[in-house]
């Protein structure tokens, strides 16, 4: 099958966790051998 070329990757929070962590970001990985990436959420107050 040809690869999906669109990000299918999704990160759910919700607003509380968004003000208790008001710094944190989401780094996305590279993808490799799948259609799907690594998604690493650093929570940071």
């Amino acid at each position: 099958n040809p690869p999906i070329l669109r990000r299918l990757d999704r990160v759910f929070l919700s607003p509380e966790l968004f003000s208790a962590f008001p710094s944190s970001y989401l780094v996305l990985g590279p993808r490799h051998l799948s259609d799907h990436a690594l998604l690493l959420l650093s929570l940071l107050r």
